[in-house]
């Protein structure tokens, strides 16, 4: 992460969830890119003889504002869904609130704080709908840094 705040926010954050898994990011290799945006960047890579897909946070506060990831969080937050990782369709879910993700992106908190508490609520989404075993979705298995 650009900035070791950031950082630190992202660390307090997971450390007191106790849902979702860390893993050893050196463990990973044969990384092969899938998809990049100004907001995150996907690859699969290889974990214990098999692929997973790894999706990283980026935050570079110019970057987010001059590419207009603001507006996509704030899309994202009015139509209250939740991007289905690398595919195209959408789940609803109406568990997502105000109180969570707010449209004062860039008011009270700085930037970085907005974006790692939407990065996090997503994984803390996908935890919550892996556990339906719905052949659509892939399965979480934690982060790494």
């Amino acid at each position: 992460m650009a900035n070791t705040t950031a950082s630190k926010l992202f660390e307090k954050i997971i450390e007191g969830s106790q849902i979702i898994n860390k893993h050893d990011y050196n463990l990973f290799g044969d990384f092969q890119s899938i998809s990049i945006s100004p907001f995150r960047t996907v690859h699969t890579a290889k974990w214990k003889g098999s692929t997973y897909v790894l999706k990283s946070l980026n935050i570079n506060n110019n970057e987010i504002i001059s590419n207009g990831v603001v507006a996509e969080i704030t899309k994202f937050i009015n139509n209250k869904t939740i991007p289905k990782t690398i595919t195209n369709e959408t789940i609803t879910n109406e568990n997502i609130t105000n109180e969570i993700i707010t449209n004062e992106i860039i008011n009270n908190e700085t930037t970085n704080e907005k974006l790692i508490r939407a990065f996090i609520n997503e994984l803390q989404n996908l935890v919550a709908l892996d556990k339906h075993e719905n052949p659509n979705i892939i399965e979480f298995y934690g982060v790494t840094k």
